[in-house]
């Protein structure tokens, strides 16, 4: 997926004040009401309308890929709604670990750009199961951005400087669009009546993720030089509180 979906359908408690609602408060629920279980057949998908109905005890262990594992579970244990306030925006956990992946391949690269890392290690250094590593190292193979030889003397490197690979890169090529939704662009949504205006919001939302991702490197993560625009945004007032 992408690192916010705007996901319809969700329900959580409303504000008496229709203006105390932001569309911030609304971009809280992001993907929230997907997760995924182990069943008997493999990795099954479960949305939410599901969740609020299934009991308890036929519900298998949840993976990394929830926004919120203990949120989940209470919805799941009380076949209730929770409410939703303090699931946050949410990076998938294959962009997350694809990311911290490649900042040891770029660790690497600084010392020798041909020098191989065995997945193993990657895996062992950022505690990542290996499985799923190597699937989201084959995407991101797929996608230039990694090189792989096998063998004894086997390994994966960047297929490239990493000062020309930016988080834009990775997240589109491990979860598709920066932005979506309900999985369509937001500029091909038409609102009807006093919604008219909302595909803005959200074209505007994506041009701010955008802002971000797509002018910060590989090799500026790895180094810790942010962009000076990218640190001022830290110090923002309420930047680094939950809410």
């Amino acid at each position: 997926m992408n690192v916010i979906g705007l996901a319809a359908g969700n329900r959580r408690t409303v504000s008496d004040n229709i203006a105390d609602v932001s569309a911030f408060d609304t971009v809280r629920l992001l993907k929230c009401s997907n997760f995924y279980q182990h069943s008997r057949k493999g990795r099954q998908y479960i949305g939410h309308s599901q969740i609020r109905h299934r009991p308890a005890s036929r519900v298998g262990q949840l993976t990394q890929d929830t926004p919120s594992t203990a949120v989940l579970r209470r919805v799941i244990a009380t076949g209730r709604h929770v409410r939703h306030d303090n699931v946050p925006m949410h990076v998938s956990a294959k962009a997350d670990y694809g990311m911290r992946a490649l900042l040891e391949l770029a660790a690497a690269w600084t010392h020798d750009p041909a020098a191989l890392t065995k997945g193993e290690a990657i895996a062992r250094s950022q505690d990542i199961p290996i499985k799923f590593l190597e699937g989201i190292l084959r995407q991101l193979r797929q996608a230039s951005i990694v090189a792989s030889q096998r063998g004894a003397d086997g390994g994966y490197r960047l297929d490239k400087d990493p000062a020309s690979i930016t988080i834009a890169d990775v997240v589109r090529a491990l979860d598709g669009p920066l932005a979506a939704v309900r999985g369509q662009r937001p500029e091909d949504i038409a609102y009807p009546g006093p919604a008219e205006h909302l595909s803005e919001v959200w074209i505007a939302l994506r041009a701010s993720i955008r802002h971000v991702v797509e002018h910060i490197t590989l090799a500026d993560v790895a180094s810790g030089s942010l962009p000076k625009d990218i640190t001022a945004m830290l110090t923002e007032p309420g930047a680094w509180q939950r809410r």
